[in-house]
């Protein structure tokens, strides 16, 4: 559990566009999304992924009808995964921004 938390962690520090480019606007909401701990590495960064593209809901109904409804959208940025021994889970928390991200050209 520890290789894999370290691995998520550092892929997490690496990060995207969405990281840098989420630093421009205030956070409107902050996320957590469960995992089993008993979840690969594979699993882990694809709901990683799937969260910051929006294809992974990370907040349930947490989000005000108006933040779903707006035509800009939200997106959500991975900020840390804590292990929680309690319940044998991994926790991804999120922190969410207004507007959509756009993928970057090279």
């Amino acid at each position: 559990m520890k290789k894999l938390l370290f691995a998520v962690l550092f892929a997490a520090a690496c990060g995207g566009t969405q990281k840098q480019s989420a630093g421009r606007s205030a956070a409107i909401a902050e996320c957590t999304y469960s995992m089993p701990d008993t979840a690969s590495w594979d699993e882990v960064q694809q709901a990683v992924a799937d969260a910051e593209d929006g294809s992974l809901d990370v907040c349930g109904d947490q989000l005000s009808a108006e933040a779903r409804a707006s035509a800009s959208g939200y997106h959500a940025v991975l900020e840390q995964i804590d292990a929680d021994r309690a319940d044998a889970a991994y926790l991804l928390r999120f922190k969410i921004y207004s507007g959509r991200i756009q993928p970057s050209t090279p």
